[in-house]
């Protein structure tokens, strides 16, 4: 069933590479200004640009999943009470906010306020794109955990991610390491909490699946127990290439190993996929469960 769906988890992934990316380059860019704009300038031009492109494809791939992909403009008709408009509207904003920021880079009365902007802008669509699964009640989906997942993802890659661009671009280690350590700490304490909550849920269907009371069969709806260890399975797959990736980062920066960060980035990139196939997995099997991508599609492009 998931087979169909592609289109749409790499969409959420995507969004929040993007986001994580911008949001800790922009940020690196400020500290280094404070010793040498020309260093601040030459160490994040080439992640800050992949950003614009990472959004595009999000984007295209987003369009992929509808059956009529020129009538995605109409879901901004909702605007006003809808997070799925809202989540389009931040998404083009992003993109449109980049593109400035791109032309006025080099102008430093304009540029700071356009990074600010972008990033921002960035953070409220992964939030609004959290608001979307949340709201629709399903287990697994709703309550705090699409935040933290939704928002983990962008701390992953905005560390990690950070990390290499800044080495790629030349600078030096210990500089990296000055700058990134931090969020990679918290990468892996929001992590570890991921995992917490993602064995922690499937304890709880599981119980839920064993007691046959009407109540309780309504709270465990369709996720039956092969499918409850299957999710499991595959989130922890993903949580342990997400987790071993930031992991190598770290000692790289610490000087106990020595390779490739494009290696540690693509760990988190494929990480992060996994679990995010998880998360839609969670919407179960049946035909009556899928009715929760399809209205999240559906609503996301005003078909």
């Amino acid at each position: 069933m998931l087979r169909k769906e592609w289109p749409l988890i790499t969409n959420t992934i995507l969004a929040q590479l993007a986001a994580g990316l911008f949001i800790f380059l922009a940020w690196d860019r400020i500290v280094l200004s404070r010793e040498s704009l020309q260093l601040a300038l030459t160490s994040t031009a080439q992640g800050l640009a992949w950003t614009g492109p990472v959004i595009v494809l999000a984007m295209l791939l987003s369009l992929f999943h509808l059956g009529k992909p020129f009538r995605a403009y109409r879901a901004m008709a909702n605007l006003p009470v809808s997070w799925l408009s809202w989540e389009i509207f931040f998404s083009g904003a992003f993109l449109l906010l980049w593109i400035i920021f791109m032309v006025f880079e080099s102008s430093d009365s304009i540029a700071l306020p356009l990074m600010v902007a972008a990033g921002l802008v960035g953070l409220l669509n992964v939030i609004s794109m959290s608001n979307i699964y949340s709201s629709t009640g399903r287990p697994g989906w709703k309550g705090t955990g699409t935040y933290l997942d939704f928002l983990g993802s962008t701390l992953v890659f905005g560390s990690v991610g950070a990390a290499f661009f800044l080495s790629a671009a030349g600078l030096d280690a210990a500089m990296v390491k000055v700058l990134t350590y931090f969020p990679l700490l918290a990468s892996v304490l929001i992590l570890v909490i991921e995992l917490i909550v993602i064995l922690h849920f499937v304890s709880t269907q599981m119980a839920l699946t064993d007691d046959f009371s009407l109540d309780q069969l309504a709270s465990s709806s369709d996720l039956n127990e092969a499918l409850l260890k299957k999710y499991q399975n595959i989130a922890v797959a993903g949580w342990l290439l997400s987790v071993l990736g930031v992991l190598m980062v770290m000692l790289y920066l610490s000087g106990l190993l020595q390779f490739s960060l494009l290696l540690s980035f693509l760990l988190v990139l494929i990480g992060e996929l996994l679990g995010r196939y998880g998360f839609f997995m969670l919407v179960g099997e049946s035909e009556e469960a899928s009715q929760y991508i399809t209205a999240v599609s559906h609503a996301r492009h005003g078909n």
